[in-house]
């Protein structure tokens, strides 16, 4: 759950269903928090708030759910400084 930084990691873990017998989901967007009810960009064109309350509806639902993974570059909506690829 989370923004690009989560998609990333969801690269590496969509190989563990096969060998593990297991059930991987990502809920993630480019640019959102993956916290709802804190600040976003002015012009939330993506629905970021909305997007992260869906998630965690969505998560509290499925009692098949035993490990939440949240990520992402939270220094974007702390410190406000745009993400630059030379991190």
């Amino acid at each position: 759950m989370g923004d690009s930084h989560a998609m990333a990691l969801f690269e590496g873990f969509r190989y563990f269903p096969s060998k593990y017998n297991i059930s991987v989901a990502v809920f993630a967007q480019n640019g959102c928090i993956a916290v709802y009810g804190l600040p976003h960009a002015k012009n939330d064109t993506k629905n970021c708030d909305k997007r992260a309350h869906h998630a965690v509806h969505r998560i509290s639902q499925l009692s098949t759910i035993h490990t939440v993974i949240i990520t992402g570059r939270w220094a974007a909506r702390i410190e406000g400084t745009p993400f630059d690829n030379r991190e």
